[in-house]
């Protein structure tokens, strides 16, 4: 069940998708606006789905009983922009999007993982 859509704070034209999905998998994607494919995707999952819930309630600032479906946000001017995508690329090179503060949170994106300082593409790839 997609939860959250919301921007990136810092990175205008690009959103972010909160999903729980079977097996107590949390997905959190970043993606230009209105593709969902090709962006920077992360996978952790929970022991029970209470624990999912609780990671993602956390994380997205609202309790179970207010999550509806999830609409994407108005689009703004500057989705699908070179400038837009710099400003992803700088907030990867700063050591990326905040992710939830619990679960073990992995990607096989390697493609973004490159941008990112300090970041070991392999030692960071699960694949999905």
């Amino acid at each position: 069940m997609r939860v959250d859509v919301r921007p990136v704070d810092g990175a205008p034209g690009y959103v972010r998708t909160t999903t729980i999905s079977e097996g107590n998998r949390v997905i959190i994607e970043f993606d230009v606006w209105g593709m969902d494919e090709g962006g920077l995707y992360y996978r952790a999952e929970f022991a029970t789905l209470q624990e999912a819930v609780e990671c993602v309630e956390e994380y997205i600032g609202r309790p179970l009983l207010e999550w509806e479906h999830a609409d994407y946000p108005p689009r703004p001017p500057e989705a699908g922009t070179e400038e837009s995508h710099r400003w992803f690329r700088d907030l990867l090179v700063q050591g990326g999007p905040t992710l939830p503060p619990r679960g073990d949170f992995q990607t096989s994106s390697d493609y973004w993982l490159q941008f990112m300082q300090g970041c070991d593409p392999a030692a960071s790839r699960v694949d999905f």
